[in-house]
This record gives C-alpha cells, sequence and structure tokens, in this order.
C-alpha cells in the first residue's frame, strides 16, 4: 500500500518522528526541501479479522403429544373390558356385554367383575324376599268400668267377616259396648298391618284383618 504526504515548514527531524508514529517503523528522512512531496513506501500490519463466536444453533423443539383423553368403551353391564376375564379379540356377546376368557374359574371372574363396578360406582341391587309382616298381639285397653251386661245366652258364631258383624251387632243390642268400640278395633288394625282402612267394613276381603279382629274381641273379653 502506498500513500503520499506533504509536510510543510517542518525539520526532517520533526518528519521522523511523525512518521515513526504513523506507521510503526523507523522511517529515515534527510532531505527537506520546500512544498516538496515525500513519498513513504511502508507495508502495515496485517489487521487481524475479529473472531466472532458461533452462536450454536437452537434445540429441535420436540413435539408435545396431546394428553390422551379418558374415553374407556363401556359394555351392556357399564364395565370397560379387562384382559384378566375377557376376551383378547374385544368383542361383545349378541347382549352387548364383554365375550368371558374360556377356562376363567367363576369366582375370579366375579371377584374382577366387582372390582370393575366398584371402580365405576356400579352397586348391585339385591332382590330383597318380602316377608309377610306378623303384627303383634293386640294390647288389651284401659277401659272405665261399666255396668255389667246381661247374660246372652250363648251362641255359635263363624269366626269370618259375617260373624264378626253379627257378634258386634249383639254386643251392641245387649249393651256391651258403646257407638266407638268397632272405631278401636279399626284403629289396632291399622297399627299392626300399617294400613289405612275406615270402617270395619273395609277388612271384608282381608281374613288376616277379619282374624286380627277377633283376637281384638277375644283381647277384650267380647269374642264369645
Amino acid at each position: 500500500m502506498k500513500f503520499s504526504l506533504t509536510i510543510s515548514d517542518l525539520e526532517a527531524n520533526d518528519i521522523n518522528q511523525i512518521m515513526n508514529r504513523i506507521t510503526g517503523e523507523t522511517a529515515e528522512i534527510t532531505n527537506v526541501e520546500p512544498m516538496k512531496t515525500v513519498v513513504v513506501e511502508s507495508t502495515p500490519a496485517a489487521l487481524e479479522t475479529p473472531k466472532t463466536e458461533s452462536t450454536p444453533a437452537p434445540a429441535a423443539m420436540t413435539a408435545v403429544e396431546a394428553p390422551a383423553t379418558n374415553d374407556v368403551e363401556l359394555d351392556e353391564n357399564g364395565v370397560p373390558w379387562d384382559e384378566r376375564i375377557h376376551s383378547g379379540n374385544k368383542k361383545q356377546t349378541s347382549k352387548g356385554v364383554w365375550q368371558r376368557r374360556r377356562g376363567l374359574q367363576d369366582s375370579e371372574f366375579d371377584a374382577v367383575m366387582d372390582e370393575l363396578k366398584a371402580a365405576q360406582g356400579i352397586v348391585d341391587q339385591a332382590e330383597e324376599e318380602i316377608k309377610p309382616l306378623t303384627p303383634a298381639a293386640p294390647a288389651a285397653p284401659v277401659e272405665a268400668p261399666t255396668t255389667p251386661a246381661a247374660v246372652v245366652a250363648p251362641v255359635t258364631i263363624q269366626r269370618d267377616f259375617a260373624g264378626l258383624v253379627s257378634q258386634i251387632n249383639n254386643l251392641f243390642k245387649s249393651g256391651a259396648i258403646g257407638p266407638d268400640y268397632p272405631n278401636t278395633i279399626v284403629e289396632r288394625i291399622n297399627t299392626g298391618f300399617n294400613s289405612a282402612i275406615v270402617t270395619l267394613t273395609d277388612v271384608a276381603n282381608d281374613e288376616r284383618m277379619v282374624d286380627y279382629a277377633w283376637q281384638c274381641l277375644e283381647v277384650d273379653g267380647k269374642a264369645a
């Protein structure tokens, strides 16, 4: 590289100092002429190329899988397929339930089914046997003492509804009972059978209630 420098009004020593500072080399100038162009050939030191730090490439982004949805297929009984008790082909029977795995013991199948139903919140509703209601024996009502009734000749009466009506009519005629007495029997029948009959005629077609009414008469001493 070459360049030209024009210096005026300086001595040779001054020019040498200036050139030494500019070029970084020792240049000796001995002859200075007024308004003369001095050409100094100098090869400057090579410029170092600045080092650039390489920026690492960003890591490849990993695709994030969407969370699996809890979409479990249930059969007609509301239970999911389970490899412990169901066929590996995951087929259902004509009734819409999973096919049972072959060679499986009933106890093992029932145990796993109970586990699956419990996990699904399924509760088997057991059919309870309906037992006939056996009412407790009627308690004897506390009544105020009454005037002894006239002695009535004993009459054989059938212990059915017709006989019950006939017996109550006889008790009315003899004065052994008052108008409210049949209502006390109705109340005891309703308590014993948890029913809601209104009058004694409502028990005509229920043999158990008719028999219960006769028991009330016996407790009260009015059956004979």
